[in-house]
C-alpha cells in the first residue's frame, strides 16, 4: 500500500484514539466539576444536554469547513479546540460558566467528529475498504456486503 495513506491511515487511528482519551478525561471528572460548581445532580442533568447540542452546533459549522479546507487542516483544528476545551468546566465555579463551558467542549467535539469522520472516510475510499481499525466500531459486520 501506498506509504501516504498508511500515515493517513495511522493518523486517523490516532486522532480516534486523542478524542476518546478527551472525553474520558472530562467524564471522570463530572463529580469534581459538580461539587465545584455547586449544583445537583438534576442541573447536572439538565447541563449536560448543552454538551451535546454544542456538538451539534459544531457538526454543523464543520461540515462545510472540512469540504472547503479539507480535514488536513479541519482535524487538527477540531482537536486543538476540543482540547482546548477539555480545562473550562474544571475552571467553572457556578452553573452559568459549567453552561458555557459545555456548551463549547460540545462545540470543539462535534467540530472534531465531523472532521475525523471525513478524513476517515478519505482514507478508506483510497484503501477500497472499509479499515479494521476504527471500521470494526461500526453496527454492520464486514460479512454483510
Amino acid at each position: 500500500m501506498n506509504k501516504v495513506l498508511r500515515a493517513g491511515r495511522r493518523a486517523t487511528f490516532a486522532v480516534f484514539l486523542l478524542n476518546g482519551f478527551v472525553m474520558g478525561m472530562w467524564v471522570v471528572h463530572i463529580p469534581a466539576v459538580e461539587d465545584r460548581a455547586g449544583i445537583d445532580h438534576a442541573l447536572l442533568g439538565w447541563l449536560l444536554l448543552l454538551l451535546g447540542g454544542g456538538a451539534f452546533l459544531g457538526m454543523q459549522a464543520a461540515g462545510p469547513l472540512s469540504d472547503r479546507f479539507g480535514p488536513r487542516r479541519t482535524v487538527p483544528a477540531g482537536l486543538a479546540l476540543c482540547a482546548a476545551a477539555l480545562v473550562l468546566p474544571g475552571l467553572a465555579t457556578n452553573a452559568w460558566t459549567l453552561a458555557g463551558a459545555l456548551l463549547v467542549l460540545g462545540f470543539g467535539n462535534g467540530c472534531l467528529d465531523v472532521s475525523m469522520n471525513t478524513h476517515a472516510v478519505q482514507v478508506e475510499r483510497g484503501y477500497g475498504r472499509a479499515s479494521a481499525t476504527w471500521g470494526c466500531s461500526r453496527a454492520r459486520p464486514s460479512s454483510a456486503r
